[in-house]
C-alpha cells in the first residue's frame, strides 16, 4: 500500500483478482480506500466463524441434521400437511357442429385395409 503525498488524496494498493495468479495495482481516493477497508472490519462483539464448524467447506455435517437440531433447540414443530391426491380433469372432445360430446367407440390400427388405394392414373 502506498499513500501519495502529492496532495491528490489517492492510495495505491495491490490486490489479486479471484481466479488469477498475478497481483494487480489499483489507485483509488483515500475515502474510497477507507470505505473498502472498513467493509472487512466486524462490529464489536462479533466473531468471524465462516471457516469453522459446520460452515467449513470440508465439513461432514448434514444440513437436514442441522435443521433438526435447530428445531429441537428452538422448540419448533414440523407440521406435515397431507393433501388429497390430485384428481385429473377429464377433457371431453366436443363436436364442432353441434357442441355435443364425442364418444370414442374404438379405433382401428392403420394398415393396408384402412388406407385408400393409391391413385394409379
Amino acid at each position: 500500500m502506498k499513500c501519495h503525498e502529492d496532495g491528490t488524496g489517492s492510495v495505491t494498493f495491490t490486490y489479486k483478482p479471484s481466479g488469477e495468479r498475478r497481483y494487480r495495482k489499483m489507485t483509488v481516493t483515500a475515502e474510497e480506500f477507507i470505505r473498502r477497508f472498513l467493509q472487512h472490519v466486524l462490529p464489536t462483539g462479533f466473531q468471524k466463524v465462516r471457516h469453522f464448524g459446520f460452515m467449513h467447506k470440508r465439513s461432514k455435517f448434514r444440513r437436514d441434521w442441522l435443521l433438526m437440531l435447530v428445531t429441537v433447540t428452538l422448540n419448533m414443530v414440523y407440521v406435515l400437511i397431507v393433501a388429497p391426491p390430485v384428481t385429473r380433469v377429464k377433457r371431453v372432445a366436443k363436436c364442432s357442429a353441434c357442441g355435443g360430446e364425442l364418444v370414442c367407440l374404438g379405433y382401428e390400427p392403420l394398415g393396408a385395409s384402412s388406407l385408400p388405394a393409391p391413385d394409379s392414373s
